[in-house]
């Protein structure tokens, strides 16, 4: 069996006719070598990233030269999921889905400054 990387919507492949005698289990096959295939180019691209970082902050003016200050931060704010490790390798029993994630969940930290 060959393992060919796609570039390329997999469904518009040529698809395997029903009743056919080819064995395999996926709905698609690969084109002939030298054919084309009849998906479009760049099919299979990762989905955009998302990501929203906010921070809030809060300055106390103790004396004049003198400062406290409270600081608030989340990291990826919205706890959006951004897919990554993408299988396109047709042979593979994963192709077509993400194997884990780009970023981290959301993350948040609190901070107390003294500034004199």
């Amino acid at each position: 069996m060959v393992t060919t990387v796609l570039n390329g919507d997999a469904s518009k492949l040529h698809p395997v006719p029903q009743g056919s005698t080819q064995t395999g289990t996926l709905p698609v096959s690969e084109p002939l070598i030298g054919q084309d295939g009849t998906s479009g180019r760049n099919h299979l691209r990762l989905a955009g990233l998302t990501n929203l970082d906010l921070a809030f902050g809060k300055r106390f003016k103790i004396t004049e030269n003198k400062t406290f200050q409270l600081r608030w931060e989340m990291f990826n704010a919205l706890n959006h999921p951004n897919f990554s490790g993408y299988v396109n390798q047709f042979a593979s029993p994963n192709f077509n889905t993400y194997t884990t994630t780009a970023t981290n969940m959301r993350q948040m930290q609190l901070s107390a400054r003294f500034i004199f």
